[in-house]
């Protein structure tokens, strides 16, 4: 008799570990693919907004390439007929550059808060690598400002270029939510 009531027990609990590891397998299974979920709509929608980035730069470019030397006036309009803050999240900067030698020097700019920044004194130092015509790299923070992202583009061996600085903060929220 003893025999009988430890084998039931036993039973149960071989029963009982099979059901939990077959819910704990199914509840990890929905886990995992939930995460999946959000990542997948997260990166979407991030591409989406660095698109528009890239989408705006070559636009700009374009319009460098297409006039030779447009005054600031003329490059203002166009900026303005953008409508660039409201299409850009995070925007923090946007204006005609030249590149001079590892920098890039700002000649003209737009900026939604009014301040033209880019990097100290209006230069940013490209990292170093192959010469590319377009790039996206991290610019390098002063302690206390917020992290940026700097576009850059241009068309053909002149040194004219176009950019665009992004908060990551705002062009991450702004893009995915909170």
């Amino acid at each position: 008799d003893a025999v009988v009531v430890a084998m039931l027990c036993v039973m149960c609990v071989v029963v009982a570990l099979a059901n939990w590891l077959s819910v704990r397998t199914a509840l990890q299974s929905n886990v995992d693919a939930r995460f999946a979920l959000r990542t997948s709509a997260a990166t979407d929608k991030l591409s989406i907004a660095l698109t528009a980035y890239r989408d705006a730069l070559h636009g700009a470019s374009d319009l460098l390439s297409a006039t030779p030397k447009p005054g600031d006036a003329r490059w203002m309009d166009y900026v303005k007929g953008m409508k660039l803050s409201e299409r850009l999240p995070g925007l923090t900067s946007f204006g005609k550059c030249e590149r001079s030698g590892g920098d890039i020097v700002r000649t003209s700019g737009y900026s939604p808060s009014g301040e033209s920044v880019l990097g100290t004194r209006d230069r940013v130092r490209l990292p170093s690598g192959p010469d590319v015509r377009e790039r996206l790299f991290a610019s390098a923070t002063v302690s206390g400002t917020p992290p940026s992202l700097v576009f850059l583009t241009s068309k053909g061996p002149s040194p004219d270029c176009t950019y665009a600085i992004a908060n990551v903060d705002t062009l991450v929220h702004a893009a995915i939510g909170p």
